[in-house]
């Protein structure tokens, strides 16, 4: 027996709606990747810029202020906020050999 095309029909849209259920999700998978990306990059220029700008005040009338001190804390904050480089490198790198993403 033949299927006709109104019984086709939801077979096809069942087959779109799910080709565009892996789009989307694929592109929130590469968003998530493309943001830790962007973060740990932010996070090693930090690391590297704020104790050069420290060193660069120079005098010890501003080393000595408060203000400079919470700053530079302030700008080491990344390092410490979930998730972190350490827990994440493992499935970044698993992912990117397409591996699934997996945010612990």
């Amino acid at each position: 027996m033949q299927a006709s095309a109104p019984d086709a029909r939801p077979e096809v849209l069942l087959t779109a709606g799910f080709a565009w259920f892996q789009l989307l999700m694929t592109g929130s998978y590469l968003g998530a990747a493309g943001a830790l990306y962007v973060r740990y990059c932010v996070q090693d220029t930090l690391s590297r810029v704020v104790p050069r700008a420290v060193d660069l005040i120079g005098d010890l009338d501003s080393m000595a202020s408060e203000e400079v001190g919470h700053l530079a804390a302030y700008a080491n904050g990344p390092a410490l906020h979930p998730p972190a480089r350490d827990r994440m490198t493992g499935p970044l790198a698993a992912y990117l050999v397409d591996g699934p993403l997996t945010i612990a």
